[in-house]
């Protein structure tokens, strides 16, 4: 699943897909979901886009035209993909998989606003509060759950595998939004007053730099939990703090992007040291949009202002990375967005990224930046490796040799202990017959030969029978 794929030989358009880097076994994966027409949509046009979910192409454009772009992914969803379809194709239960064993995966969704990211993440569906905004109902129908409930629901099952298997495993679970450049933890009380339920100071949280943990997050709370029924009332609670909105384009957007991550410690011992730990990343980025001409400035427009600079921010660092040779330099300290995704894309991590699309002719324009975006950062890799500190792995191998090593000398004493009890079982008469067998082989040609040497053995067999030493020398003396 995570190997390089081919390039379609009609591909001449300077937008279609850039060669994925060959041999590569990290590469960023890109899924693209096709979200079905709203209802405002319902008699727009779809001539425009074409899916081909089987060969994993869409195309854009008169078909055989010189304008003309197709486009090749690692997945493709349609219309009539539901979220369970999604999650298969994505490949979401390797990335799961990869976090158990100390890798760290991320899946982020990417597209313009009202594409269907959130939903596509979440899987909740948003309704008008009292004071007009947009909250989430989190009594969702369990097929219409996003990626991230079900990543988490995996998430527990292959730790519960691991630790059939002996190890001991460790979920700690942190939820934060970036709104307008600063960071705002949705599990605790540093929340915009403005724009969450809880009061709390304005200012966010710092992300700091480290060597050995690239860009953190200061002070973000992190719970342990220990089923996903904890993690998931955690989800609800930050999903019901994050910042929404409704614009002209979308009844509930986000307004801010959010981030999920799950950390995974593999422990030595119930309460012993880390010796791996994952990190399961899942970001629903808010969506680009234009604002229409003539509207008033509004906190809405501040909003998208900032959010489409961030996005361009993350736009140009794919551009580096797609093209490395052109750009030796990519700017991940032009936004705090470019900062947190750092070890995502280019990094240490395995990572899917979902662009959403509208198959609406009156968002192709975005449909088609989208895309473009999406097949670049295809041919971004990365390089996984397993997060562990060395000191301890080799504590690991060791404590495993010395086992084995233990293993093995019990199997060959119990081996050796087996050997005697056959050779005595041999014997003709045990202990005894050991002796009996040299003395015969004594005595045979001293009673041929009529010397004195072959009554020399007889008396010795009787004397440690215990016949007593009298007759013993007797024998010596006839």
């Amino acid at each position: 699943v995570w190997g390089g794929a081919t390039v379609l030989p009609w591909l001449n358009s300077p937008m279609a897909t850039p060669p994925r880097n060959a041999g590569s076994s990290s590469a960023v994966r890109v899924l693209v979901r096709c979200r079905p027409l709203l209802p405002r949509e319902a008699s727009g046009v779809t001539a425009t886009l074409r899916i081909d979910r089987t060969a994993c192409t869409v195309g854009m454009g008169a078909p055989g035209s010189s304008s003309e772009t197709r486009f090749r992914f690692d997945g493709v969803a349609d219309p009539a993909c539901d979220q369970a379809d999604v999650y298969a194709i994505g490949g979401v239960s390797e990335l799961v998989a990869s976090t158990v064993s100390g890798y760290h995966a991320t899946i982020f969704a990417y597209g313009q606003t009202a594409s269907g990211k959130t939903f596509t993440m979440e899987g909740f569906e948003y309704q008008s509060d009292r004071a007009n905004r947009p909250v989430a109902n989190l009594q969702t129908d369990a097929a219409k759950l996003g990626l991230i409930p079900r990543a988490i629901h995996e998430l527990f099952s292959c730790a519960a595998a691991a630790g059939g298997a002996g190890a001991h495993m460790r979920v700690r679970m942190s939820y934060f939004q970036l709104y307008k450049e600063q960071i705002y933890d949705l599990l605790a009380s540093s929340l915009p007053a403005d724009r969450g339920p809880a009061r709390g100071p304005k200012r966010g949280l710092r992300l700091r730099w480290a060597a050995g943990r690239e860009f953190f997050v200061e002070n973000l709370s992190e719970y342990e939990v220990a089923s996903p029924a904890e993690a998931l009332e955690l989800f609800r609670l930050g999903v019901a703090h994050k910042a929404m909105a409704e614009t002209h384009m979308n009844a509930a957007s986000s307004r801010s992007h959010c981030v999920v991550q799950l950390h995974v410690d593999s422990l030595d011992g119930p309460h012993g040291s880390t010796l791996a730990s994952g990190t399961l990343s899942l970001v629903d980025l808010a969506g680009s949009e234009r604002q229409p001409k003539g509207v008033e400035k509004s906190a809405n427009m501040v909003d998208s202002v900032e959010i489409n600079r961030s996005l361009f921010a993350l736009r140009k660092v794919i551009v580096a990375l797609s093209e490395a040779r052109r750009h030796p330099h990519v700017p991940y300290r032009d936004s705090v967005l470019t900062k947190v995704l750092k070890g995502s894309l280019g990094g240490s991590a395995r990572t899917l990224m979902v662009a959403c699309i509208s198959i609406a002719d009156e968002a192709a324009d975005e449909s088609l930046s989208t895309l473009s975006y999406a097949a670049r950062a295809r041919a971004i890799t990365n390089v996984p490796r397993v997060n562990a500190d060395p000191k301890l792995s080799e504590i690991r191998l060791l404590r495993e040799e010395l086992s084995s090593l233990r293993a093995e000398v019990v199997r060959l004493t119990a081996l050796l202990s087996d050997n005697d009890e056959a050779d005595q079982a041999a014997a003709p008469f045990g202990s005894f017959g050991a002796l009996l067998a040299p003395t015969a082989c004594a005595a045979a040609p001293g009673n041929s030969g009529g010397g004195a040497g072959g009554h020399v053995p007889v008396p010795q067999l009787r004397a440690d029978s215990g016949k007593g030493s009298g007759m013993a020398g007797s024998g010596m003396a006839g």
